[in-house]
C-alpha cells in the first residue's frame, strides 16, 4: 500500500524520508559560492505552502532540463535545513536540499495543486516598513512617473528610477539596472499606443534608498510591461 503524502508544513530537520506532491512555481539558475551553477526552485503543495528547493551543481544539466515551471512532481527524500540563503524566494524558515537519495518524479495524475499565482507584495505594507531586505518579492503597479534615466552612453550602467502606483493610490519607488533599465526605456520610446503601462516585477529586493524611502530594485528578476 502506498504511503500517504506529507506536506510542506510537516518539514522538520530531523527527517530525511519524505513523500510530498508539489508544483514548481519558480525556477532559478544560481551561481554558488563554489563558482558553479545549480538549479533552485520554489515548490508549492496542495495546501498552498511553499519552500525553496536546491539541487546539486554536479547534476546541473539534468535538473536544468528536467525541472519545468508549473509541472507537478512527487518529491521523495531530501535534507531539510534552515533557510540561511542571502536572498530568499519564499518566507519558509526551511529549505530542502536534494542529494543522491532524492527522487523527483513528474506526475500528471495529481490535479489538486493549483497553478502558480502571483503573491504581490502590498504597497501599503512596504510604506509601513513591513518588508525584509533578504526576501525577493513580486510586485505589480502602473507606471506613475519616470523620475530619472541614465543610459550606457553616459559611460555608466543604465539605470531607471521610477514610481509605481496601485489602484488605491499607494506608491513605491523602483530602480531598474542595466538590461532591465534598457528594456523599459526602449519599450517606452518605441511605444505607439496610449494608455497606462503596467509593470510586474519578480525577484525584486526591497531596501531603503538614499532618500530614506523603501525602494524595490531588480535582483536578476523577470519583468513584464
Amino acid at each position: 500500500m502506498s504511503r500517504e503524502f506529507d506536506f510542506i508544513k510537516d518539514l522538520t530537520k530531523d527527517r530525511e524520508i519524505w513523500k510530498i506532491a508539489v508544483r514548481v512555481v519558480d525556477t532559478l539558475t544560481v551561481i554558488g559560492t563554489n563558482g558553479f551553477p545549480h538549479v533552485e526552485m520554489v515548490i508549492v503543495d496542495s495546501k498552498g505552502d511553499r519552500v525553496q528547493a536546491i539541487t546539486c551543481h554536479k547534476e546541473f544539466e539534468h535538473w536544468k532540463e528536467f525541472v519545468v515551471y508549473n509541472n507537478v512532481y512527487v518529491l521523495h527524500n531530501c535534507h531539510v535545513y534552515d533557510n540561511d540563503a542571502g536572498f530568499k524566494t519564499c518566507e519558509s524558515p526551511y529549505k530542502v536540499v536534494f542529494d543522491s537519495g532524492t527522487k523527483f518524479m513528474k506526475d500528471d495524475s495529481i490535479t489538486n495543486i493549483h497553478p502558480h499565482h502571483f503573491r504581490f507584495k502590498s504597497f501599503k505594507e512596504v510604506q509601513d516598513g513591513k518588508f525584509k531586505i533578504n526576501i525577493l518579492y513580486e510586485i505589480i503597479g502602473v507606471l506613475h512617473e519616470v523620475v530619472k534615466t541614465q543610459t550606457a552612453a553616459s559611460g555608466k550602467k543604465p539605470c531607471t528610477n521610477l514610481i509605481l502606483a496601485n489602484e488605491s493610490g499607494d506608491m513605491v519607488d523602483v530602480t531598474l539596472w542595466e538590461a532591465f533599465s534598457t528594456q523599459l526605456q526602449n519599450f517606452i520610446s518605441g511605444r505607439k499606443e496610449k494608455g497606462p503601462i503596467f509593470l510586474i516585477l519578480t525577484h525584486a529586493q526591497c531596501k531603503l534608498g538614499d532618500n530614506g524611502r523603501p525602494t524595490f530594485c531588480n535582483n536578476g528578476q523577470d519583468h513584464d510591461f
